[in-house]
């Protein structure tokens, strides 16, 4: 899987990306298997970590079943003031999400010109890393987009 990876990272421009999501996703795993063993042997583990293992195991845990209810309730608060046809069409986004297994809550609603400017000066005329890419959009004033995570 590193060398497909590698191949992948190389076709895309040698950044390594896919090479190092793999090597970190198989070392991780293999942390947990030394860890998990590791208490099977009797080995000290603190319970917080023991907990995690768990988890993250899908051995213990709180099971969190997400529901579309859930999912529309967390991003009620952010829908507010959008104009009804934008509003309309994020909760269809989220309920179509949703039917087809992918459960997306709204991160932003409203921004305020005020909001982007913030955002936008960070990095460039404030401390802090650049987080925006595109100079301000006339479309934001009209409250027609919504970021989606």
């Amino acid at each position: 899987m590193v060398a497909v990876s590698h191949l992948i990272d190389g076709v895309l421009g040698d950044s390594h990306l896919f090479r190092d999501a793999v090597a970190y996703f198989y070392m991780a795993n293999e942390l947990l298997s030394i860890l998990e063993n590791g208490g099977r042997l009797g080995a000290p583990i603190p319970p917080v970590i023991r907990q995690a293992v768990e988890v993250l195991k899908g051995k213990g845990g709180t099971v969190v079943t997400i529901t579309l209810e859930l999912v529309k309730s967390k991003s009620a608060t952010r829908l507010q003031g959008l104009l009804p046809v934008v509003r309309t069409a994020t909760e269809r986004l989220i309920e179509r999400s949703f039917a087809l297994g992918i459960p997306i809550v709204i991160t932003q609603g409203l921004r305020t010109i005020a909001e982007q400017n913030e955002l936008y000066a960070q990095g460039r005329t404030k401390p802090g890393p650049a987080i925006t890419i595109l100079v301000w959009l006339l479309i934001f004033p009209y409250c027609c987009l919504t970021d989606d995570l």
